[in-house]
């Protein structure tokens, strides 16, 4: 998929891996994504693992190189996609 940035870049994430398609995660995301691996690999079963970043409720976020903009869930459609602009850098 790729779609433009209000900076004019193109951003997509063709390329697997790919330095434009990040995922957040809380602490609670974390331990049940390493509960999910561990139950995968446990029972033999490594090929499911990768359904493991949707199942601990991982927010894709892609980034964009040129402006730092923050794309949140725009595999959920460009209708619900939230922007994020740097503001500052520093506190």
């Amino acid at each position: 998929m790729k779609f433009p940035c209000l900076c004019g870049r193109t951003l997509s994430n063709a390329g697997s891996p790919n330095l434009t398609e990040h995922f957040l995660l809380s602490s609670v995301g974390v331990e049940r994504l390493q509960d999910l691996i561990n139950e995968y690999t446990a029972h033999g079963r490594f090929t499911e693992w990768a359904d493991s970043w949707e199942e601990s409720g991982a927010i894709e976020v892609w980034k964009c190189s040129d402006c730092q903009r923050l794309y949140v869930s725009p595999k959920d459609g460009f209708d619900k996609v939230v922007v994020y602009k740097v503001e500052q850098v520093g506190i």
